[in-house]
């Protein structure tokens, strides 16, 4: 993973102002004006990319930004065709609605969802193409198998919230937070 990676080339950071992108981000937030949160460029490599577990991105905003965590949304921007094989996104359908998730008391840093108290039969195995966008709020509880197979799953993560607000760059990581989430 590398986060930020826009910088490192200016096409790059134009995508950020693509109506495409823009419009679907304004919805989500919920706001008129919308400008980037953070920005991550995830590679899962060729039979080494590992998996990550039943998660709500919310946790982690809520280490940087606690009362506005859940205006932060996400669009997924697939550079490569992913499915099952090498490392597609699982979901659960409508599990945003429910607010933030119980922790896994099981983990130690507390950022996991606890995947025994989770209801798995809306669980959707997300398959795209490359060029493919997926967006989702932050409170969508979501994870990433692992990549078996011979081909790259490579994508860029970008994260949006209202406008006029400060870039997680800019905040205090504070982990000790989470504690407040249920």
């Amino acid at each position: 993973m590398i986060e930020p990676f826009h910088h490192l080339d200016a096409e790059i950071a134009r995508v950020l102002d693509d109506p495409r992108l823009v419009e679907p981000m304004r919805d989500l937030t919920g706001s008129e004006a919308v400008s980037l949160f953070t920005d991550k460029l995830n590679l899962k490599r060729p039979r080494e990319g590992s998996e990550f577990p039943w998660h709500q991105d919310h946790s982690y905003w809520y280490a940087f930004t606690p009362t506005a965590a859940h205006e932060i949304a996400t669009a997924i921007l697939f550079l490569d065709d992913s499915d099952a094989g090498n490392g597609a996104l699982h979901l659960l359908a409508g599990s945003h609605r429910r607010g933030p998730a119980p922790r896994d008391p099981a983990d130690p840093t507390r950022f996991l969802t606890d995947p025994t108290r989770l209801d798995l039969s809306t669980e959707r195995t997300v398959e795209a193409p490359a060029g493919a966008l997926l967006v989702f709020p932050a409170l969508m509880v979501h994870r990433s198998a692992p990549n078996t197979s011979s081909r790259q799953r490579r994508a860029m993560l970008l994260s949006f919230q209202p406008a006029g607000r400060p870039r997680q760059r800019d905040l205090e990581w504070r982990p000790e937070r989470v504690e407040d989430l249920p």
